[in-house]
């Protein structure tokens, strides 16, 4: 029997040659001893490597699983540290803008008492200023004076049309001085970088509703907002109502009024950009928290209100802004219209409510 030409000695051979169980075995023994002995070792070797491989695979499952579990660690721990940041940012914005709301209400209620000193009209522009909608107060003093004169031309024609002259006249200084107010305290809440609206206008009056697209799309700063809003004709059976489809890119104009378009994009913006409507609600809840729902017909004794239409009386400037909707609200929407209307109003009777509404629309 030859000796095996082992380079490293090993317990096992077949008396011809070295064999390594960790490798295929090249010689064929010739007597039966021998090739009985190279295909036990052969067997062994198969044995040892199946078990060596389970083994290595165990290993690597194992640390994969060791590896995947840091890794997902990590990727929590990021998310965590992302979530936080935003956080951070949110609360660094709102505390931002406070502070910027709180400068621009001083600046608003200075040019309300400069106006209130340096008035030249003979009507009272100061208690004018001091209403939701001047505009509309305008053409109630218009309506009152001209009832008025039909009552005294009955007696007295010359005196009527000198009282209806007069008061004309008076009414027209007023207005001079109120748009004047009004166009510098509107620019004074107006965003650096305006948001681009993509919108699209079909009604019967499109100057007058490109003029409230264009009215709101200055009062907001939302980077990113592409959504497509379309403002349309309201239908004949809302008679005249205007108002914003939920879950729609629709807002129907009943009217010209460029107020009451701000009004309606109001709900379309607090719907169709995330985190305004928990911001209002969670504004809503603060303010009216512990008081009961009471119907607004009652509240305001506007019956054409149903049973169902019921708010929360807060000290809102006006009742309706408390009404109460399962995913809505009146707040956004009421408090951009008389930002629109009268911004020194809303600063002078309800600053927490400027700051809010200021700050909400701000989200570059």
């Amino acid at each position: 029997m030859k000796k095996p030409q082992c380079v490293k000695p090993t317990s096992y051979n077949c008396g011809a040659a070295c064999i390594n169980v960790s490798k295929s075995c090249q010689q064929v023994p010739s007597e039966s001893f021998g090739r009985s002995r190279l295909q036990k070792l052969k067997q062994i070797a198969s044995i040892y490597a199946k078990q060596n491989t389970t083994k290595s695979q165990r290993q690597g499952a194992t640390a994969n699983k060791i590896i995947g579990s840091i890794e997902e660690k990590r990727k929590t721990e990021a998310t965590s540290l992302a979530q936080d940041r935003k956080v951070i940012n949110q609360d660094r914005r709102k505390a931002r803008l406070k502070a910027e709301a709180k400068a621009k209400r001083e600046q608003l209620l200075k040019m309300y008492e400069d106006v209130s000193k340096t008035s030249t009209s003979k009507g009272n522009v100061p208690k004018l200023l001091n209403t939701e909608a001047p505009d509309r107060e305008l053409t109630r003093l218009k309506n009152k004076y001209e009832k008025q004169s039909v009552e005294t031309a009955k007696t007295n024609l010359q005196k009527a049309e000198r009282a209806l002259s007069s008061a004309l006249k008076t009414i027209g200084e007023m207005k001079q001085e109120s748009d004047k107010f009004l166009e510098e305290t509107r620019k004074l809440v107006q965003v650096d970088k305006p948001t681009k609206l993509n919108s699209s206008i079909k009604t019967g009056t499109p100057n007058a509703h490109q003029k409230g697209v264009e009215a709101f799309q200055k009062m907001i700063s939302i980077p990113g907002l592409d959504t497509p809003v379309n403002i349309v004709e309201t239908p004949p059976e809302r008679k005249g109502r205007s108002c914003y489809k939920p879950k729609t890119n629709n807002v129907f104009m009943g009217n010209s009024d460029p107020a009451v378009v701000v009004h309606e994009m109001s709900h379309w913006l607090e719907e169709k950009v995330p985190g305004i409507r928990e911001e209002v609600q969670e504004f809503y809840n603060k303010r009216t928290q512990g008081e009961k729902n009471i119907k607004l017909s009652e509240v305001t004794g506007n019956k054409n209100y149903g049973d169902g239409e019921v708010t929360k009386v807060d000290k809102w400037l006006n009742p309706y802004m408390g009404k109460e909707y399962k995913n809505a609200s009146e707040i956004l929407s009421m408090g951009m219209e008389i930002m629109y209307r009268n911004p020194a109003y809303l600063a002078k009777n309800d600053p927490e409510m400027f700051d809010f509404i200021y700050s909400v629309v701000r989200r570059g």
